[in-house]
């Protein structure tokens, strides 16, 4: 959902003769993204271990996508990344400890390169996110346990603004639609950066209660992420770019 906002925030729409006149020759592209984050995991880790729970893994595989407008050398747009849950249970399978999350960036970048297909832009990006940290009886309770012990599980949450710094490099297979030139066609990238949090880490229970003393932890560190998608577009900004 974040990253369809984020198309939609930077598609042309129908508007004045200089909204139009801006956007004239402008490409566009759209893509789905799969790869892996590492996270800040430390501070968590050490309070897990030292209550007996399993710990977090460092890294963890990220599924989402996004879309970006090219104007000229001027690239905008956003992604929405979310992480896949990693459930780690304990060495007696009494106790399952897991993390997922997701988070959103606006980003803006520039044209640094751009020819025969290949385009490579350097971005910088803002957002937030959030990450929920699951802790769970794994036991097969009856339904007197349940009420003589309600709270068998627990999730613990919290939101964070983000920065971000990356290089992308997309490839476009072109197949030409008008004498225009106008084109389009199907794209496949690779994304490489680094997301970071720099404040600090404030935990609700279960989205209800506000948590004191809880540990660091945060969507920040290193990932690298593949894209598969499609772009359109074409004209004097692909001209001006040199693509």
């Amino acid at each position: 959902m974040l990253f369809v906002l984020a198309l939609a925030g930077v598609t042309p729409v129908a508007g004045t003769a200089q909204d139009t006149d801006f956007w004239a020759g402008s490409s566009g592209r759209g893509f789905f993204q799969a790869g892996l984050l590492r996270l800040d995991v430390d501070d968590m880790n050490a309070a897990l271990a030292g209550a007996g729970f399993p710990t977090l893994d460092r890294s963890t595989v990220t599924l989402g996508g996004g879309g970006y407008a090219t104007r000229g050398r001027f690239v905008i747009g956003g992604e929405g990344p979310g992480l896949l849950s990693d459930d780690r249970p304990s060495a007696d399978g009494s106790v399952q400890v897991g993390v997922d999350g997701g988070y959103g960036l606006f980003k803006v970048g520039y044209l640094a390169y751009s020819e025969s297909g290949l385009d490579v832009y350097p971005m910088v990006g803002i957002g937030g996110g959030g990450l929920s940290v699951g802790i769970v009886e794994r036991s097969a309770p009856t339904f007197d346990d349940v009420l003589a012990d309600p709270q068998r599980s627990s999730r613990l949450s919290t939101g964070m603004f983000l920065m971000d710094l990356s290089v992308a490099a997309d490839y476009r297979f072109t197949k030409r639609r008008s004498e225009e030139g106008r084109s389009g066609g199907l794209m496949v990238g690779l994304q490489a950066g680094y997301v970071f949090a720099p404040g600090t880490t404030n935990w609700t229970l279960d989205d209800i209660n506000g948590v004191a003393g809880g540990p660091d932890l945060g969507v920040q560190g290193l990932y690298i992420r593949l894209s598969f998608g499609g772009w359109g577009g074409g004209g004097a900004a692909e001209a001006e770019a040199g693509g």
